[in-house]
């Protein structure tokens, strides 16, 4: 039931149209990614399924939210959305570092990695783990509406950290990625690497699109409540929703 008591939760009406949109791509990616997933017996690919779904769970309430009449807004659909969006590319960013595992050991090729492949996911998945739990714990502390402002504060200094952790891990990736795929190049011909090589590609675009989003919410929780980002709602969905969304369509292809 909506609650009039809750008209802080947006700076503006949100848009329907836009919550659909996303709600109906996010969903169809996941989907497919479960097909796929099931399919193809990938269990690296899990996380990826979990992280599709939670955004899509996440726009289904942002649906909810914009159903509702303006200033009235039910309070679980909101913290559902907001949650679920905060924390799910580092669900998603789990599936990569899993994946590059898979890659170095279909070479057998420890020898051209700086970390063993046993420890490549253990290593980046305890990161992505550490940061997920830090950004729920600080997502819950700022969207209550009923918390004080040292709350609030202390809610986003734990989702800064968070999205720091999650992307000082995505940078030390991509460098031992790079690594890897430099002397992998060097020791065999372009003929038999290509098809992996494709998928060291991919790799590397949903972490640059990871990233970018990542950026823009250090850039949004920076800034406080009160943050101009917070005020357009045109600005998440251009730079979370969107490189999120290409990400998962990236792995479909």
């Amino acid at each position: 039931m909506s609650d009039c008591r809750y008209q802080s939760l947006f700076a503006y009406a949100p848009s329907m149209a836009a919550a659909v949109f996303f709600t109906s791509a996010l969903g169809l990616s996941a989907v497919l990614h479960l097909g796929q997933a099931v399919y193809f017996k990938t269990r690296c690919m899990i996380p990826l399924v979990v992280g599709a779904l939670f955004e899509t769970v996440g726009y289904i309430m942002r649906c909810v939210s914009a159903s509702e009449d303006f200033g009235c807004w039910s309070l679980p659909p909101f913290i559902i959305h907001s949650i679920l969006v905060l924390v799910a590319p580092a669900v998603i960013a789990a599936s990569v570092y899993m994946l590059l595992e898979k890659i170095i050991r279909l070479f057998d090729g420890d020898s051209y990695s700086i970390l063993s492949p046993r420890w490549i996911t253990r290593i980046f998945v305890a990161g992505d783990v550490a940061s997920f739990l830090i950004q729920s714990y600080g997502g819950s502390m700022v969207s209550k509406p009923t918390a004080t402002e040292s709350s609030k504060k202390a809610g986003q200094h734990f989702v800064l950290a968070g999205l720091a952790v999650q992307v000082a891990f995505g940078v030390l990736f991509t460098i031992v990625a790079g690594v890897f795929h430099r002397r992998i190049c060097k020791a065999f011909t372009a003929a038999g690497v290509s098809q992996e090589i494709r998928w060291l590609m991919t790799l590397y675009g949903v972490m640059v699109l990871i990233t970018i989003r990542n950026i823009f919410r250090i850039f949004e929780h920076s800034g406080g409540q009160d943050s101009s980002l917070m005020k357009h709602e045109y600005l998440p969905y251009l730079f979370d929703a969107t490189p999120i969304l290409l990400a998962l369509l990236w792995f479909n292809w």
